[in-house]
């Protein structure tokens, strides 16, 4: 595995074997439900909301970390290199398609009546929270950890496994879609098709940045428009 880590610095590309993602991830998973569960035990009831956003918090931390000290280990110097947060090519083009897409997304949503199952779960669940906390969570962090992930990580080694960046981005997306368990299935469907767009940007730009930018648009938008009503 080193041998194979250590070609794909050479290269330029994140080639660790999938195998070993899927290994790293289910550690991370374990360590960050306990990390969930101790804040929920340590942290007072009385305001739920507050007790799971902060353990949800923890939760991510506890996962960028795992992802962090795995970049560390096999990559040192040449860490950002191996996360994909180098400069991207095409950027502009690239942002521009993105940008027209989310927009149509927006326009068609005057015609559909959003879920008030995906509402309700925001507004009971962030709209409570300072706006400082609901920015640091949702629109840095969460985009932060999870374009890391599913847009690095878990999409390098699915392509690597399957050397098809259309195979990697529909599974990375899918998958994506489906640990938003809060939401509806409108709710989980439009994710996907969100993951799909960000997978493309992570294929021909050659970096996670884009998909980071984004999907903290994304997340940005759906905030304000909590809070704005």
């Amino acid at each position: 595995m080193n041998q194979s880590v250590s070609q794909g610095v050479a290269n330029f590309e994140f080639k660790l074997p999938l195998y070993y993602v899927v290994g790293l991830t289910l550690i991370c998973s374990f360590a960050s439900g306990l990390t969930y569960i101790f804040v929920l035990w340590l942290l007072p009831d009385n305001v739920p909301q507050h007790t799971g956003v902060a353990a949800g918090l923890a939760m991510q931390l506890t996962f960028l970390a795992g992802m962090l000290r795995s970049y560390q280990k096999y990559y040192r110097r040449q860490m950002f290199t191996a996360m994909a947060l180098t400069r991207p090519r095409h950027f502009l083009p690239l942002m521009a398609l993105a940008l027209f897409c989310f927009g149509v997304e927006l326009l068609l949503f005057q015609f559909i009546e959003p879920s008030e199952q995906d509402f309700q779960w925001m507004a009971d669940t962030i709209g409570s929270l300072p706006l400082w906390l609901s920015l640091l969570t949702v629109v840095l962090l969460a985009p932060l950890v999870e374009e890391l992930f599913f847009r690095q990580m878990f999409w390098a080694g699915l392509r690597e496994q399957f050397h098809s960046p259309l195979i990697a981005t529909l599974i990375s997306s899918a998958l994506w879609a489906l640990i938003h368990t809060q939401y509806s299935f409108q709710g989980v469907s439009t994710l996907f098709l969100y993951g799909i767009l960000l997978g493309y940007l992570r294929h021909k730009s050659s970096s996670v940045i884009p998909c980071i930018l984004l999907h903290s648009a994304i997340n940005a938008l759906a905030l304000a428009e909590l809070h704005l009503g």
